[in-house]
């Protein structure tokens, strides 16, 4: 491959300037030899967009592309014991909070799995939790997760996810919720 070398005064377009910085949500983000480095990630950050971009979260030429509104649980269970995957610390203020999500499940012990959808409210008055009815969720299952479950519930000023696994089968469990609220 051949590359071509032009002077400023042979004619033609000149080259595209090289940016000097990136202005970001909260900062601004300098490259550093002509790179900047674009991380991903997620955080339980209320913002209304759903996404925000640090500057400089670990150095002078980094930025980071946030999915926020995010709150993510792993857990493994061996008996048919209520288990909290997510503890969701609710607003020291009035605020009213609308939960979704999913949930997968893979049974070790049978090689089975299952999938688990919920929706729920909550509100808290800023140091108790309240649950607004009742959560909705959708639950595919081998058979023998048949016995498993999934609930939403508060406790304090705490929103849970919890699952219930099954006597005597080794399950891993991992939870991924977004939220939005209003105060």
């Amino acid at each position: 491959m051949s590359q071509i070398y032009k002077t400023l005064t042979s004619g033609g377009p000149i080259p595209p300037s090289i940016p000097t910085s990136f202005v970001t949500d909260n900062g601004t983000v300098d490259p550093s030899g002509n790179t900047v480095n674009i991380n991903g990630s997620s955080t339980t950050a209320n913002n209304t967009n759903g996404i925000q971009v640090i500057a400089n979260p670990t150095g002078t030429n980094n930025e980071l592309v946030q999915l926020t509104n995010t709150v993510i649980g792993s857990v493994t269970t061996t008996n048919a014991a209520l288990t909290t995957i997510i503890t969701f610390p609710l607003s020291a203020s009035a605020t009213v909070y609308g939960f979704y999500g999913d949930i997968v499940a893979r049974d070790i012990t049978d090689a089975a799995g299952a999938f688990y959808s919920i929706i729920s409210c909550s509100r808290t008055d800023g140091t108790t939790a309240i649950e607004v009815g009742v959560e909705y969720d959708t639950q595919l299952e081998d058979g023998v997760m048949a016995p498993a479950d999934i609930f939403s519930n508060v406790s304090g000023n705490n929103l849970l996810i919890q699952v219930q696994g099954v006597a005597g089968k080794t399950i891993d469990w991992f939870a991924k919720f977004q939220y939005i609220q209003v105060s």
